[in-house]
């Protein structure tokens, strides 16, 4: 590594170690070896590395690196060193900025790949577009921030802070409420603007409580997102160590839409989930009601097979069966096993076909057991939408 002087550009120490083995003529396998870290890191730190060098290839990235120290070291005078520094900024501007649009677009297409073939999720997919954000803008933090769909309500697991140390490893934190209110008081200063840029010259825009640590948040670049028309949250970087430039993000709209939608589908599958559960909820508070019914009820699908019973019903048509035993049986297989409570069963089996087949509801039709009971019968048919979808059953025994 001492054979490979540091280049002009100042890189935080991994990068200049990745960029000093290169230059020996390690491989990416060699050098994630040596440095003991993964292939895909070693593939982190070049991007960041070309980036910087505004290169199109790990090549141009060395040969640059190599240019600019024989430059500094150059007995050239300040005014030409300066010259040819422009030059190669301007003749590289174009295709830098061609290559960080292609590479970003190929990074989200990638991540969306993996999202809707189901191999990652909607959260982890926005971790990593939010990492990508934080590598475009040299930023050290960055966040997720969902509006709160009403006063009292938030959706979706946000309020994460991916934090980058100074070797350029990353990790994420769930905030403190404290935290994201802090947060939300500064992305509230958007006011509509398609970018929000805050970097006050001598004070800090709040601190934020992280691994026990104060951190101070000095500037601040926060990208409102929106679902039809609607503001749904916020994706933000802070603490570059550059100046943020809303004419430098402006290639970065792809990934904020993306962002956009990832927060979208996030609070439309938890509220999907909430709905589930209140259904689920509803259902069971139902179920506890007519299971504490005297009347006897039971509830049987389109296939002919239970769906619902109660413990009247088991008690009174069904001895010897709890109701989830119940719960699944045909009712052919029911019949045939509890026939002889019926005087006449086959003429009363017709005669329940018939009404069923009819499908209007019929009330109060007395029936008697073979043991002499008495009951007056219901029966409802059980329709979603035009469908018909069941029927429902109910005696009530009057002798």
């Amino acid at each position: 590594m001492a054979d490979f002087a540091p280049p002009a550009i100042k890189l935080p120490q991994r990068e200049l170690e990745v960029l000093s083995l290169a230059a020996q003529g390690l491989t990416d396998k060699q050098i994630s070896a040596h440095l003991n870290i993964s292939r895909d890191t070693v593939g982190t730190y070049w991007r960041r590395i070309m980036l910087r060098y505004q290169a199109s290839s790990r090549t141009e990235v060395v040969a640059k690196a190599m240019e600019m120290r024989i430059a500094e070291n150059a007995n050239a005078s300040k005014s030409e060193h300066e010259r040819l520094l422009q030059e190669m900024h301007d003749r590289s501007e174009a295709q830098a900025k061609e290559l960080a649009q292609r590479n970003l677009l190929s990074a989200i297409q990638e991540a969306l790949v993996g999202y809707l073939e189901g191999a990652t999720s909607a959260e982890v997919v926005l971790g990593g577009l939010v990492r990508l954000l934080m590598e475009q803008t040299h930023s050290s933090i960055g966040f997720v921030l969902e509006a709160a769909l009403s006063d009292s309500k938030s959706c979706a697991k946000t309020g994460v802070a991916f934090i980058q140390d100074a070797n350029g490893d990353e990790r994420s934190e769930q905030l403190s409420e404290t935290d994201i209110a802090s947060l939300r008081a500064l992305c509230e200063q958007a006011h509509g603007q398609e970018i929000l840029i805050l970097q006050p010259k001598n004070d800090s825009l709040c601190h934020l409580s992280i691994e026990d640590k104060s951190v101070p948040i000095r500037t601040f670049l926060g990208v409102p997102v929106h679902s039809k028309g609607e503001p749904i949250g916020m994706v933000a970087v802070a603490n570059t160590a550059e100046v943020y430039d809303a004419n430098r993000v402006e290639h970065l709209q792809p990934l904020t839409s993306t962002c956009a939608a990832l927060l979208a589908a996030m609070r439309a599958s938890l509220m999907r989930r909430a709905s589930d559960l209140e259904s689920k909820e509803t259902t069971a508070n139902l179920i506890a009601l007519l299971d504490s019914l005297d009347d006897a009820v039971v509830f049987i699908d389109d296939k002919r097979r239970v769906r619902f019973v109660n413990r009247a019903y088991c008690e009174s048509f069904a001895p010897g069966m709890s109701p989830q035993e119940v719960v699944g049986q045909g009712t052919q297989a029911l019949y045939e096993r509890f026939r002889t409570l019926w005087p006449a069963s086959e003429e009363m089996r017709a005669q329940a076909q018939e009404v069923i087949a009819r499908g209007e509801p019929v009330l109060n039709e007395s029936v008697q057991t073979s043991d002499g009971r008495k009951f007056l019968r219901d029966f409802q048919p059980v329709r979603l939408g035009a469908e018909r979808i069941g029927h429902v059953w109910k005696f009530r025994q009057i002798d």
